[in-house]
């Protein structure tokens, strides 16, 4: 008895819409931004891929694909917090690099890349 496979059922106009929305998720939030913003969360999410590495993660394009933030959890984050207390970054620092990503992470979360 041959096995036919079924087609993947046709995707809805809503998972369509999500699809789209979830690539343009950061795009649409970062066009709101300054540039000297812009600027700081490319040097927060640099930071923060370049402990990624240290962790055995390669994850270089967090500010641009939504994608990128799969696997990211909370684990994570907090050993970020304290990879950068080891490195000396004073708290305020720490505190604006752990906002920048938990700004995307949540927009992650947005696109469906992540969930709670």
């Amino acid at each position: 008895m041959d096995i036919i496979p079924v087609p993947p059922a046709p995707l809805t106009i809503g998972q369509l819409a999500n699809t789209y929305a979830a690539s343009n998720v950061f795009q649409e939030y970062q066009e709101k931004m300054a540039t000297n913003t812009l600027k700081r969360h490319q040097d927060d999410l640099a930071l923060f891929s370049q402990f990624l590495k240290h962790a055995g993660m390669s994850k270089d394009h967090l500010m641009s694909d939504c994608a990128e933030w799969s696997g990211i959890t909370f684990g994570l984050v907090e050993a970020f917090k304290r990879w950068q207390l080891e490195q000396g970054y004073a708290i305020a620092s720490i505190n604006a690099h752990l906002s920048t990503v938990k700004v995307y992470a949540k927009l992650a979360v947005k696109a469906g890349i992540l969930s709670f």
